[in-house]
């Protein structure tokens, strides 16, 4: 459960980051914000939820990019443990997948690495606040953000698809997902007309730009 610290005026910040170079320096620009009481630094999502047991931390910091676990599957775990932990990602990527992944996981700010030591400062007075934060550059890159594409593609086609990315030719996607070549070959055929797509290349393009695919 989280919990504030004894000095009521004060939250504890938990800075999740595998470079220390970026973690100094979101330290040093944080230091001075007068709500933030101890900051602590994790290299590893293992190391985070580690952290997150001993100490009454009030809000995580994270990046996407993480040595052993994706950072969208730490924050899934973070909400799970700590309902109430309030969640920033700090990121440099701007792709289309990602800036849509970022948009569905609902956390309380985005900070993207481009952004000015003010925005930070910002965005965790905003999220102390109440308030949802997202710095002018991922405000951007959402609007741009193509119409995402209905849900037409089933499981077992987004599978397919995955593997289809991969580089995996029919004979390998059959053995990975126990099924039969020919059950592969329906399956791409299908993919191909739900994306109205001419080629191969075509379907991957597609479905990278609405989203089926990240790369």
């Amino acid at each position: 459960m989280v919990q504030l610290p004894s000095d009521t005026s004060k939250y504890h910040l938990l800075l999740i980051d595998d470079h220390p170079i970026v973690l100094a320096g979101i330290r040093n620009i944080l230091e001075v914000c007068p709500e933030i009481g101890e900051i602590y630094a994790a290299d590893s999502a293992a190391k985070a939820l580690e952290l997150l047991k001993s100490h009454d931390i009030s809000i995580c910091m994270v990046d996407i990019e993480l040595p052993d676990m994706s950072g969208f599957e730490l924050i899934e775990q973070i909400r799970l443990l700590y309902p109430g932990m309030r969640i920033i990602i700090e990121t440099m990527h701007s792709e289309v997948w990602v800036v849509r992944r970022m948009v569905k996981a609902d956390v309380d700010a985005v900070i993207l690495k481009q952004s000015d030591p003010e925005n930070l400062q910002e965005a965790i007075q905003s999220v102390l606040a109440g308030r949802k934060y997202y710095c002018p550059h991922f405000q951007k890159s959402r609007k741009k953000l193509p119409p995402e594409m209905p849900q037409v593609l089933s499981k077992r086609e987004l599978e397919v698809l995955k593997c289809i990315s991969e580089g995996l030719k029919s004979n390998e996607i059959a053995e990975t997902l126990y099924i039969s070549v020919n059950t592969v070959e329906f399956h791409r055929k299908q993919i191909m007309l739900k994306l109205e797509a001419k080629n191969a290349s075509d379907m991957l393009i597609k479905a990278i730009k609405g989203g089926w695919l990240e790369i």
